[in-house]
């Protein structure tokens, strides 16, 4: 075996943070891997650079929020949440809302 270079085949890596578009026009679901004890702040920007003012679109202990009336259009989204260790903020997530 010695020069043998062994590889797992098939692994996924699973996003810590997606976004779907929700069953509702101008509707998201956002989703966020689970983290025991934590809160979560979601929040999204309209700006298609990402760079303008983040909105909040609700708070609570639970890893999946929807948002709904928003504009059809790329919007950035995000969360943070805040767990024993502090303030941790995902990065931002781009997607064309329907």
């Amino acid at each position: 075996l010695a020069g043998m270079d062994v590889k797992k085949i098939g692994t996924r890596n699973t996003p810590e943070f997606k976004v779907i578009n929700g069953t509702d026009h101008g509707s998201v679901v956002l989703t966020v891997k689970a983290r025991k004890g934590s809160t979560y702040k979601w929040q999204y920007n309209a700006d298609p650079t990402g760079n303008g003012a983040w909105t909040e679109a609700g708070s609570g202990n639970v890893h999946t929020k929807t948002i709904s009336g928003l504009t059809p259009g790329i919007n950035w989204f995000r969360v943070i949440f805040t767990d024993g260790n502090g303030e941790h903020v995902q990065a931002p997530v781009s997607f064309a809302v329907n």
